[in-house]
């Protein structure tokens, strides 16, 4: 319920509705650097990432390093950040990929093929479905499950492709064709 805003060389601040002012946060200054992305990584939490590529988690009153970024080695430069429906958030990194990582900081996919690797947007409406658009184009992608990509990359004709749900399974059909995502092992 509250807005902040963000700014080269200046603390974070707080807009105050009531008083029609700014209101700095505490310890939110980071030098040259500015906040370049930020999403919600729970209800009552953000994920904010600099433009040098340090990630934080803000609680509305302080920014604590994340433990994701350390713990999976995500570093380089953030190109996109979404918050996902079915809880975690996605992570663009410029030159190595996406990565879906839950909101406690677990990571749980890793999409690191060259497709992914100038992301400059992310989006998504529902749950295990990510938008992604960059300079080969715009994406749709299935993650938590065994498919995650559908398309002429994987030597499959996409025309008329339909993604439903049917059971509680995923159901692909593509050219006249009927595929089932089958639940990897191990």
């Amino acid at each position: 319920d509250k807005v902040y805003v963000a700014s080269f060389r200046a603390a974070v601040k707080r807009i105050d509705v009531a008083a029609a002012a700014l209101r700095p946060v505490e310890g939110t200054n980071f030098g040259d650097d500015a906040v370049g992305y930020a999403t919600n990584l729970d209800q009552t939490r953000s994920i904010v990432a600099t433009r040098d590529g340090r990630m934080f988690v803000f609680d509305g009153s302080v920014f604590t390093p994340w433990p994701g970024q350390i713990r999976n080695g995500l570093s380089g430069r953030v190109t996109a950040l979404q918050h996902l429906l079915d809880g975690g958030v996605a992570v663009a990194i410029s030159g190595k990929g996406v990565f879906i990582v839950s909101d406690t900081g677990e990571l749980i996919s890793s999409l690191t093929s060259p497709d992914y690797h100038r992301i400059t947007q992310l989006a998504t409406r529902e749950a295990g479905v990510l938008w992604s658009a960059g300079e080969d184009g715009i994406q749709k992608t299935l993650y938590g499950s065994p498919l995650t990509v559908f398309g002429q990359r994987l030597g499959l004709s996409p025309i008329w492709p339909v993604v439903a749900r049917w059971n509680d399974k995923i159901i692909v059909s593509s050219s006249g064709r009927l595929f089932e995502a089958v639940a990897g092992t191990g």
